[in-house]
C-alpha cells in the first residue's frame, strides 16, 4: 500500500457542527478557533468515522445520543463522512447515528463501489485492514488528544511499560502469561487433587483386601473342587445304596408274599390240627361220603349256607395272616422314626412344625446368641452408607478448601508484586489493596482451621467404617453358617416325612385288614345262627359227626397236601436269604448317604454363594484400582502439561523482552534521525527512550551526559523531546500511515517554545510526517501551516452552530 492521506471530511449535526466540510492535503493542516468553537470535534468525527468510536465515547464519558446536535433544536440523526487516499485507491467511509437507535448505518466504498456495510463492526475491521492500524494504536501513536502531546510523561512512573505494551499489543502476552500461570496453578491443584482422590479411591486397605480375597477365592475354589469330588462320591454311594435297597425291597416283597403263603398254610395246618379232635377211625372215605350224601339229601337246602361258612372261614384265616405281616412292618417303621429323637405323632403335625421338630443343638443355640449380639452391636452404630456418604462429602469439602486456599495464596502472591487486581486488572488504592489482602489472609486461616477439623472427623469416620465393615462381615458369616444348619435340617426333615408317610400308609392297611376280619367274623356268626334256626338239629348232629369224621379224613389229607406245598416255599425263602436286619442296615446306609449328599450340596451352594459375593467384591476393587490408575495417569499428564506451560511462559516472557528491545531500538533510531531536524542546536544532541528499574524513561543528551527530561531541561526543550518521542512512536508503530494529529500542543509552552514548535512544524516535521493535523487556539502557530487553514467560530450565547472559514489553502501557501 502507498501513501494514506485524508482528503475530505463532511460533518452534519455532530456536536456543535450543523453542516461543516473540510478539505485536507499532505503537509501541515490546521483548524483554529477559540475554546468551544468545535475544533476538537472535527478530529473526534474523523476518529469515529474511521473506527466507530473515539476516546471520550470509548471511556463512557458520553453516550451516542449526546453526540447528535441538540441546540438550539434537537436533531434526530448525525452523519459523518471521510474520504482518504490509500495508494492509487480512493476510499470513503460513512456513518450515521440516529437518536435512540445508535449507529444505524455504516458504509465503506472503494473507488465509488461499496465494499462493506451496513454492519458497523465489519466496516471498522475493514478500515483497520486498509490503514494497517487499529483504534488503540491510532489514539496513542497518531492522535494526540487535547493537551495530551506529553501523554507519555503524564503516565506515572511504573505504569509506562504497561501502556506501551498495550500499544505494541504485547500486553496480550502478559495476560496470556498470567492466564498460563493461573492455568498452571489450576492444573497443579487438579493434579494434586486427582492424586489425593486416587489414594482415597484405592488405598492400602483395599490392596490388602484384594490380595486377601484373591487368596480366599483360590482356597475356596480348591475347597469347592474337593467338595465336588466328595459330592460325586456321595452321589455314587447313594446310588449304590439306593440300588441295594431297591433290590432288598424287591426281595422283601417276594419274601413277604412267600412268608404270607407259609403263614397261611401254617395257619391252615394248625387250624386243621386244632380241629382234628378225633381220627377217622379207619372208616373209608367213600363210605362216609355215601352216608353223608344221604344225610345231605335231607338238608340239601342248607348247602349254600355251609358253603358260605367254609368260604368265610378260609378268608378269615388269610386276613389274620396278612394283619400279622403288616404289624411286623409297622414295628420296623416305628423303630426308624424313634431313632430321630422327636416327639411327633403325625405327618400333619410334622408339616406344621417343620424343622422345629428337631431338638436344637448347643452349636445352634450359641450361633443364635452370637448373631443376636452382633446384630444389636450393628444397630447401635450408624448406618454404613451414611458413614460412607459423610466420608465422601468431607473429601469433597477438603478438595474445595484446598483449591480456595491455593487460590487465595496465589492471589496474595500476585498483589505483592502489582497494584492491579488479578481478576479485573484495575488499579487498586492502598486501602483497597490492604483490605483485599487482609480478607484473603483471613480466608486462608479459616480454611486451614476447617481443614484441620475435617481431618479429625475423617479419622473418626474411617475408624467407624472399619468397625462396621468388620461386624457386618462377621454377621454375614454367622448368617451363612446358620443357613447351612437350617438346610441340613430341611434335608433330614424330608427323610422323616418319608417315614411318617409310610407309617400312615401301613397303619391304614392294618386298619382296613382288621375291619375286614371283623366283618368276616360277623358273617360267620350269622351263618351259624341261620343253621340252628332251620330245626335240623339231629340231622345236623349226624351230619356234623359224619362231617367231623370226613373232616378228619380231609384234614389228614389236607395236612399231607399242605406239607407238600409248604416245604418248597420254606426252601425257597431260605434260598432267597432275605434279612430284616440287613434291610434295616441298608436303609439306614441309604438315608445316611442322602443326608451326607444334602449336607455336601448345601455346603457347596453356600461356598459358591460366598465365592460369588467375593468375586463381586474383587470386581469392585479392581474397578476402583483401574479408576485410581486413570486418576494417576491424568495427574501425570497434567504435571507434564504444567511443565510444557512453564516452557511456554518462558518463551512468552522472552518474546516480550525481545519486542520491547526491538521497539526501543526502532524508536531511538527514529529519534536519532529526526533530532537535528527538530532541534538544530548543539546544547542537546539527542534523545533516548531507555528502560530503567523495570520502566521506560525519556532522556536527552546534554554536554554533561544523558539527563531525564522531567525537571532537568527547559519547557521548550522538553516539548521538542516529547514531540520527537511522539513522532518516533507514530513512525515506529504506524509506519505506513504517516499521520500526526496534535490537539492543543502548546499546552504549558511559553512564547519561545511555541515559536520553536511552529518552526519545527513548518520547516522540519513535513520532511518526516506526510500529513499533519494541528488543532489549536494559539494564533502564533498560524505560521506553521503549509496547506489548509480553517478558522472556526461559534456564537455560544445563542447556542449557534460552528461556522467554518477556509483562511488559507495549498495554493495560497505555495504548496499546490
Amino acid at each position: 500500500m502507498g501513501e494514506v492521506l485524508i482528503s475530505e471530511v463532511s460533518i452534519k449535526n455532530w456536536k456543535s457542527h450543523k453542516d461543516s466540510k473540510f478539505e485536507f492535503s499532505d503537509g501541515v493542516n490546521a483548524i483554529m478557533g477559540i475554546m468551544g468553537s468545535g475544533k476538537s470535534s472535527v478530529m473526534d468525527a474523523i476518529c469515529f468515522a474511521l473506527f466507530g468510536t473515539y476516546p471520550a465515547l470509548n471511556q463512557r464519558k458520553l453516550k451516542l445520543d449526546d453526540l447528535i446536535r441538540n441546540k438550539p433544536t434537537q436533531e434526530q440523526k448525525s452523519e459523518l463522512y471521510v474520504k482518504f487516499q490509500a495508494g492509487n485507491d480512493e476510499y470513503s467511509v460513512l456513518r450515521v447515528i440516529e437518536r435512540g437507535k445508535g449507529t444505524s448505518k455504516s458504509r465503506l466504498e472503494k473507488n465509488g463501489e461499496r465494499i462493506e456495510g451496513p454492519n458497523a463492526q465489519r466496516v471498522t475491521e475493514y478500515v483497520e485492514k486498509v490503514l494497517k492500524i487499529n483504534y488503540e494504536l491510532f489514539v496513542r501513536a497518531v492522535y494526540s488528544e487535547q493537551n495530551q502531546i506529553d501523554y507519555f510523561l503524564s503516565i506515572p512512573t511504573g505504569k509506562r511499560k504497561d501502556k506501551i505494551d498495550q500499544l505494541l499489543g504485547i500486553d496480550k502476552f502478559e495476560v496470556a502469561r498470567k492466564n498460563l500461570y493461573s492455568i498452571s496453578s489450576s492444573l497443579l491443584l487438579e493434579a494434586q487433587s486427582k492424586k489425593e482422590t486416587a489414594s482415597s479411591i484405592f488405598d492400602v486397605i483395599d490392596a490388602d483386601t484384594l490380595t486377601r480375597l484373591e487368596t480366599e477365592i483360590q482356597n475356596e475354589e480348591t475347597e469347592i473342587e474337593e467338595l465336588g469330588k466328595e459330592l460325586r462320591e456321595a452321589k455314587s454311594l447313594a446310588a449304590e445304596a439306593e440300588k441295594r435297597v431297591q433290590e432288598m425291597e424287591k426281595n422283601q416283597k417276594i419274601a413277604s408274599e412267600i412268608s404270607s403263603k407259609i403263614e397261611r398254610l401254617t395257619g391252615q395246618a394248625e387250624a386243621l390240627r386244632k380241629g382234628l379232635k378225633e381220627s377217622s377211625q379207619g372208616i373209608p372215605r367213600e363210605e362216609i361220603e355215601r352216608e353223608l350224601e344221604g344225610k345231605h339229601e335231607k338238608i340239601r337246602e342248607m348247602a349254600d349256607l355251609k358253603e358260605s361258612f367254609e368260604k368265610f372261614s378260609l378268608k378269615k384265616a388269610g386276613l389274620s395272616a396278612t394283619s400279622d405281616v403288616l404289624r411286623d412292618e409297622l414295628n420296623i417303621i416305628g423303630k426308624e422314626i424313634g431313632a430321630e429323637k422327636i416327639s411327633i405323632s403325625s405327618l400333619d403335625e410334622l408339616k406344621s412344625i417343620g424343622i422345629g421338630a428337631f431338638e436344637k443343638t448347643n452349636e445352634e443355640i450359641a450361633l443364635k446368641e452370637s448373631l443376636e449380639v452382633i446384630t444389636q452391636e450393628i444397630s447401635d452404630l450408624r448406618d454404613i452408607e451414611k458413614v460412607r456418604k459423610s466420608l465422601a462429602e468431607n473429601e469433597k469439602l477438603e478438595n474445595r478448601l484446598k483449591v480456595e486456599t491455593e487460590y487465595a495464596r496465589h492471589f496474595l502472591e500476585d498483589i505483592e508484586t502489582s497494584d492491579d487486581c488479578p481478576l479485573c486488572k484495575t488499579q487498586m488504592s492502598g486501602k483497597t489493596k490492604e483490605s483485599v489482602e487482609s480478607e484473603h489472609r483471613a480466608k486462608i486461616i479459616t480454611s486451614e482451621s476447617e481443614f484441620s477439623l475435617i481431618n479429625t472427623e475423617q479419622e473418626k469416620l474411617v475408624k467407624e467404617l472399619d468397625i462396621l465393615t468388620e461386624k457386618i462381615g462377621k454377621k454375614e458369616h454367622l448368617e451363612t453358617t446358620q443357613e447351612s444348619i437350617q438346610e441340613r435340617k430341611r434335608s433330614e426333615l424330608k427323610i422323616l416325612e418319608m417315614y411318617l408317610r409310610k407309617r400312615e400308609t401301613v397303619e391304614a392297611e392294618i386298619e382296613r385288614a382288621d375291619s375286614a376280619l371283623e366283618e368276616i367274623n360277623t358273617k360267620l356268626e350269622n351263618v351259624l345262627e341261620m343253621l340252628e334256626k332251620n330245626g335240623a338239629s339231629k340231622i345236623e348232629t349226624e351230619i356234623k359227626n359224619l362231617e367231623k369224621t370226613l373232616e378228619a379224613v380231609r384234614r389228614e389229607e389236607s395236612l399231607t397236601e399242605i406239607s407238600k406245598e409248604r416245604d418248597p416255599l420254606i426252601e425257597e425263602l431260605e434260598r432267597l436269604g432275605f434279612s430284616r436286619d440287613a434291610y434295616r442296615s441298608a436303609t439306614e446306609e441309604k438315608h445316611g448317604c442322602i443326608i451326607s449328599l444334602e449336607r455336601l450340596s448345601a455346603s457347596a451352594r453356600s461356598l459358591e454363594e460366598i465365592l460369588s459375593q467375593k468375586k463381586v467384591q474383587i470386581k469392585s476393587l479392581e474397578n476402583k484400582r483401574k479408576l485410581q490408575e486413570t486418576q494417576l495417569k491424568d495427574a501425570e499428564k497434567m504435571t507434564e502439561l504444567t511443565d510444557a506451560l512453564e516452557l511456554y511462559k518462558t518463551a512468552i516472557r522472552k518474546t516480550q523482552e525481545s519486542l520491547r528491545k526491538e521497539f526501543i531500538i526502532v524508536v531511538n533510531e527514529v529519534m536519532d534521525e529526526i533530532w537535528e531536524t527538530l532541534y538544530p542546536y548543539q546544547d542537546i544532541t539527542g534523545a533516548r527512550l531507555l528502560i530503567e528499574k523495570g520502566d521506560y524513561v525519556l532522556k536527552v543528551r546534554t554536554s554533561t551526559g544523558w539527563t531525564e527530561v522531567e525537571g532537568k531541561i527547559s519547557g521548550g526543550e522538553r516539548s521538542v523531546a516529547i514531540l520527537a518521542l511522539r513522532i518516533a512512536f507514530s513512525l515506529a508503530l504506524a509506519p505506513t500511515l504517516s499521520w500526526l494529529i496534535l490537539d492543543e500542543p502548546t499546552h504549558n509552552l511559553d512564547t519561545n517554545a511555541t515559536d520553536e514548535l511552529a518552526t519545527a512544524l513548518r520547516e522540519r516535521l513535513p520532511k518526516l510526517i506526510k500529513q499533519i493535523f494541528l488543532i489549536t487556539h494559539e494564533e502564533r502557530l498560524e505560521s506553521a501551516v503549509t496547506t489548509y487553514l480553517y478558522k472556526l467560530e461559534r456564537d455560544k450565547n445563542v447556542d449557534g452552530a460552528t461556522v467554518v472559514t477556509m483562511a488559507t489553502s495549498p495554493v495560497e501557501n505555495g504548496n499546490y
